[in-house]
């Protein structure tokens, strides 16, 4: 017997959402650490500002390097990575992901689907914004429905059908959809679905709001500077007295420069630094202030194949593509590249995804030249072809590339790597112009849904078709029993690996540097991800 979705989702991970980065992303095989588990910027700041230090370990304030300033602090129109460091301690969604990578209800005293396509959600009582304002129905279809303007992110809430959607009372309401729609809660989890107080967007007005945000987390929005330095306090009326805020203060730095992230770290200036560079983890754990937390990743670094929608013909045959992946020795690509801090992937998504399977590549993906020259043989290239390799500037990407056209050399395949600033390759990604494109595919928070359909069916890229591809996809969003959703996608990668409908390459780990006076950090794969609200000083 088919159990509903609401009784089965909470024993599974992930949601999702796929974004393309500049930096490595993925899972890593080496240990966890650590005790647990654009435009203008005028500084904009509210009235109070933050408590001072008072000393090394039990200070006021934890101090964090981040690379990169997000553009905006408004969750609903920001659904780029950046903007989770700082968004995650001010406001919230009605569900979340826990250290474990389960699937949990926030602000939500129940919500119980009345079918596939009606859902009632029920809030929990007096839950209050950072301006006071109590946490009502109404806040959280208008900070969802508000995402129907972006552009950018309009399609995600098309399946939602806002004109039927209702306000049951205070803290009821009913969410309709058009169709199933399987991945709903799991995208719930992302700053999209975040909910924010509908009166300080209609007092302060959307440009102000992106900038000083008002939502219900345990710690408020205090201030933003010109240099991009963002600051938040403690809010003393927060709702989850379990989790409220431990260290009252939290200072975002922008630090670009990764060796610089490594150097404040070590010299105290700051007491957490994200994305720490594989060859910077040395120099980190041998020194005895701090560590390197490590974790298993959301995302991978794959060669994106098209083989469909170019000239190249040597790409339409299947004995090729496996013959491409039969010569490229990942591992030492892992080892050069990644300084161990990864792992080989052999599917369309992370291992810390459910629903993986790799069995068919595991069985044929291996390392062996020879087995590649006998394919190319087979197919009539044994004198090999040639193929061009697009890769943003990015030393890291970069680097994979050369050793990959060094390797394919060795088949007879000539490669010839063509660097692109980010905005050129994603033109030629757009319009299909490329042969093999070089890029990391990150899940936001988890459902394999998200990554894979935007890239692998037919009616979203041309690079790629199988109709059998797209009769799954179309099967999984749709089926709302989660056991057979999950065989659907194991069915899927099957298909999509015995096509080696792309080459994947690797899960690079989570590398975060931390000061070892803080403990009680969330689980190391997600803290980029997470509240920091329970983190504490260690006695000294």
């Amino acid at each position: 017997m088919k159990k509903p979705l609401f009784s089965r989702l909470l024993g599974l991970l992930l949601a999702v959402i796929m974004v393309f980065t500049l930096c490595a992303c993925g899972s890593g095989t080496k240990e966890e650490a650590g005790s647990a588990g654009e435009g203008e910027k005028p500084a904009a700041s509210t009235e109070e500002q933050p408590a001072g230090e008072t000393g090394a370990a039990g200070k006021e304030t934890l101090t964090v390097a981040m690379a990169t300033e997000p553009a905006t602090l408004n969750p609903n129109f920001h659904p780029q990575g950046t903007i989770y460091p700082v968004i995650n301690q001010i406001c919230e969604g009605l569900m979340y992901l826990n250290d474990e990578g389960t699937l949990e209800t926030k602000l939500l005293e129940s919500y119980e689907y009345e079918s596939d396509t009606s859902v009632v959600f029920k809030l929990i009582e007096g839950i209050h914004f950072q301006n006071g304002e109590e946490l009502h129905a109404s806040d959280v279809l208008f900070s969802w429905e508000r995402c129907t303007t972006d552009p950018v992110i309009a399609s995600t809430f098309a399946v939602i059908d806002f004109e039927n959607s209702e306000i049951i009372d205070d803290y009821s309401f009913r969410l309709v959809l058009h169709e199933p729609y399987a991945p709903l809660l799991w995208l719930m989890t992302t700053p999209m679905f975040y909910v924010v107080s509908q009166k300080a967007v209609e007092e302060m007005g959307e440009e102000a709001f992106n900038r000083a945000p008002v939502g219900t987390g345990p710690y408020r929005f205090v201030s933003w500077e010109s240099d991009g330095t963002i600051t938040v306090t403690k809010f003393d009326g927060y709702w989850d007295e379990d989790n409220a805020a431990v260290i009252p203060n939290i200072v975002f730095k922008v630090v670009g420069e990764a060796a610089n992230r490594t150097i404040m770290l070590q010299t105290g200036e700051v007491d957490l630094a994200y994305d720490i560079q594989a060859s910077d983890a040395g120099i980190i754990d041998d020194d005895a202030n701090c560590s390197m937390y490590i974790g298993t990743g959301l995302g991978i670094t794959f060669a994106g194949l098209n083989w469909q929608a170019n000239d190249n013909e040597a790409l339409c045959d299947r004995r090729v593509r496996l013959a491409l992946v039969k010569a490229l020795d990942r591992q030492s690509i892992i080892n050069v590249v990644y300084q161990g801090y990864a792992e080989v992937c052999d599917s369309y998504f992370a291992p810390t995804i459910w629903g993986y399977d790799d069995t068919y590549a595991k069985a044929n993906y291996g390392y062996d030249p020879e087995a590649a020259k006998a394919l190319l043989d087979e197919a009539g290239y044994g004198d090999g072809f040639e193929l061009e390799i697009l890769v943003t500037d990015d030393a890291t990407l970069s680097t994979i590339a050369e050793i990959m056209r060094n390797q394919w050399e060795q088949i007879g395949v000539h490669a010839t790597v063509t660097s692109l600033e980010l905005a050129t390759f994603l033109d030629h990604y757009t319009n299909s112009d490329y042969d093999l494109m070089l890029t990391n595919l990150t899940n936001g928070v988890g459902d394999p849904d998200d990554t894979t359909n935007k890239m692998l069916t037919s009616d979203k890229q041309p690079v790629y078709k199988n109709d059998e591809v797209d009769k799954l996809f179309a099967e999984e969003s749709v089926c709302m029993d989660i056991d057979e959703r999950e065989q659907i996608f194991i069915e899927l990668q099957q298909v999509l690996q015995e096509d080696v409908a792309w080459i994947p390459l690797a899960t690079p780990s989570v590398l975060t540097g931390v000061n070892n006076h803080l403990s009680n950090l969330p689980n190391a794969s997600r803290i980029f991800r997470r509240c920091l609200s329970q983190v504490t000083w260690n006695e000294e």
